[in-house]
């Protein structure tokens, strides 16, 4: 069946990105008709200020060349008194000096000393008549909301454009990760690029290689269980049918107790490996280890199973090795290898413990060396698996009669 990539998600992301950029550019056309108007009004209050002060220097200067004949400055929209005219409004005279706009009146004004006279020169400058800004605010509110309206519509053109191009990738990731085969391994779009949608990408590489990793492991142990497991529930299938038979001699049957125990034992120890193999790697428990004492412990472990076939087991001691290992799994390795020494074996088998190595070597059947499964019938690849897992190498040789395995540490 053919998978189909929901880019619902994808919309979303990219609704919110052309809404972000939409109420962007919307207050940024808020905050530019706030400027704008406020430039102006500012702008035509300092221009009406500027008149009243050069209105008033002009005055001042003539009065003072000559009183007599200076004239008070008047114009549309524009009148003035001294402080002793019979004219001067008495709203005027509560005024301090200087210049300011009365809101109420609309009118700004003005009120300044006359040099050597006792008097104060008061003009009054009214913004409807001689400024337009007043009768023109609601075209000019007008044409601000315009403005905004086309750079609100920029943002959202912007938008769509940025929302597209940050969204694309994010989909041509999703469709290739949708259309990856996990048993195959994949290496998806964008996994070369130097953003996070290049991390993102290299993450799913990253993912799918490790769960890639765990279906292989999953697949070896399930064959491995259905191969190795097959030996120990014979074993105890064919104890238990003698059990049942209605004549039993007491050595017949504690000698099928030991075959069932013997198979236990075996069944236990595969259990532990594949638990250990089926494990994803994680930080290791390194320890010492005293390998003599390992080996001479398994040898007591796995003895049940040896009693059957009597196989004489040489130990030679070269050297005494310490190592630094995980011994758990170290442990479970050493088991399997002598498990397979006295399953395999025919009579006898040698163990060596040289400076950084162990050798196991023991005499089979000629028809276990024909045998084109023989290296899995001895439990290599188990035993390969769990090497590798400690970093320690493994050889293996066979001949008619005899099978060879060594394993190497590192110092």
């Amino acid at each position: 069946m053919e998978k189909v990539t929901d880019l619902k998600p994808m919309s979303e992301i990219k609704n919110k990105l052309i809404g972000a950029f939409i109420f962007t550019t919307f207050i940024i056309s808020i905050l530019y008709g706030l400027l704008v108007f406020n430039a102006m009004k500012y702008t035509e209050d300092d221009i009406l200020n500027q008149r009243l002060e050069l209105e008033a220097a002009n005055f001042i200067q003539n009065y003072d060349r000559d009183p007599s004949s200076a004239i008070l400055p008047s114009s549309i929209g524009l009148s003035s008194y001294l402080s002793r005219s019979t004219e001067l409004p008495q709203w005027l005279k509560d005024q301090p000096l200087g210049t300011r706009e009365l809101h109420d009146a609309e009118v700004h004004i003005g009120i300044f000393e006359v040099p050597h006279s006792n008097q104060l020169l008061y003009i009054v400058l009214s913004e409807l008549e001689t400024s337009n800004f007043e009768n023109e605010t609601s075209s000019l509110i007008l044409i601000l909301i315009g403005v905004g309206a086309f750079i609100t519509f920029l943002g959202l053109l912007i938008g769509l454009i940025f929302s597209n191009q940050i969204s694309k990738p994010i989909i041509l990731l999703t469709e290739d990760v949708e259309k990856s085969n996990i048993e195959n391994g994949a290496t998806f779009y964008g996994n070369n690029r130097n953003d996070e949608v290049g991390a993102l990408s290299r993450s799913f590489s990253a993912l799918v290689f490790r769960l890639q990793a765990f279906v292989t492991r999953e697949k070896k142990i399930t064959q491995y269980v259905s191969h190795e497991f097959r030996t120990p529930i014979s074993l105890i299938k064919n104890a238990l049918a003698v059990l049942n038979l209605p004549e039993q001699t007491e050595s017949r049957r504690e000698r099928n107790l030991m075959r069932i125990e013997s198979a236990t034992i075996e069944m236990e120890s595969l259990i532990d490996t594949f638990l250990s193999l089926g494990r994803e790697s994680s930080k290791r428990n390194v320890e010492t280890i005293n390998l003599v004492e390992l080996l001479q412990n398994n040898l007591k472990r796995n003895a049940l199973v040896n009693t059957s076939k009597k196989l004489t087991i040489q130990l030679d001691i070269k050297n005494e090795i310490t190592i630094s290992n995980d011994k758990k799994i170290l442990n479970i390795l050493i088991d399997n290898i002598i498990r397979n020494i006295f399953v395999h074996g025919k009579s006898t088998a040698i163990i060596t413990l040289l400076e950084q190595s162990i050798t196991f070597e023991n005499n089979i059947a000629p028809s276990m060396a024909e045998n084109s499964d023989a290296k899995e019938s001895q439990g290599i690849e188990l035993i390969s698996q769990l090497a590798k897992k400690e970093n320690i190498t493994i050889t293996t040789s066979m001949t008619k009669n005899s099978y060879f395995l060594k394993l190497d540490f590192k110092a």
